[in-house]
């Protein structure tokens, strides 16, 4: 999956991103129910979206510019689909790439307002990448969300003293990611 994604028009206001709809409803719709079944495999929270949200929904159609955009470097596709689709829900924009290489073609393309950024992935792990983003006039001020399984003690700091913003482990919570995106957006000293 590359470039832009195709978003529903909604307003952040209508979107439920704390709440999590009833078993019945994850039920009766198949799109919500596969998504959630890949959020379980991988370990994360349960809850994808509110019944207005779900994909294949007639109102769909391309969102504002004004909505942040927001580049999901990752090599694992069902967790860039994943999360994806819960970024649109809450009202981002979104675009991703499926190794470092392309994470850098796709920042340059479209410079984002927050990466979020896997270390272990081909064709450029994640420190090479950073240092590529904080070095390049056009990408350098983007914040940039490190999210990787790798849990090596050295890691967190050496990211961060390149100029990573935060730092997460998989498997983490939707709700934590999207708390760091909205505070980097904001201008919060996330720690």
């Amino acid at each position: 999956m590359n470039g832009i994604e195709t978003l529903d028009q909604t307003s952040t206001n209508d979107v439920q991103t704390d709440q999590c709809p009833t078993e019945t409803a994850t039920d009766a719709n198949p799109n919500r129910q596969a998504i959630d079944s890949v959020f379980t495999i991988l370990g994360f929270e349960k809850c994808f979206l509110d019944e207005s949200h779900a994909p294949g929904k007639p109102n769909l159609r391309a969102r504002t510019k004004s909505a942040p955009l927001i580049l999901h470097v990752d090599d694992d596709v069902d967790l860039v689909d994943a999360v994806t689709s819960r970024l649109a829900a809450a009202g981002y924009r979104v675009a991703s790439a499926l190794d470092g290489v392309s994470g850098m073609q796709e920042a340059l393309r479209h410079p984002a307002n927050a990466i979020i950024l896997d270390y272990d992935m081909p064709n450029g792990r994640g420190d090479v990448v950073v240092d590529l983003l904080k070095g390049n006039e056009r990408t350098q001020d983007i914040p940039i969300i490190i999210l990787t399984a790798v849990q090596q003690k050295h890691l967190k700091r050496t990211l961060l003293n390149k100029g990573a913003d935060v730092f997460m482990t998989k498997p983490f919570e939707f709700s934590e990611l999207q708390a760091a995106i909205s505070g980097l957006l904001e201008g919060d000293d996330i720690d």
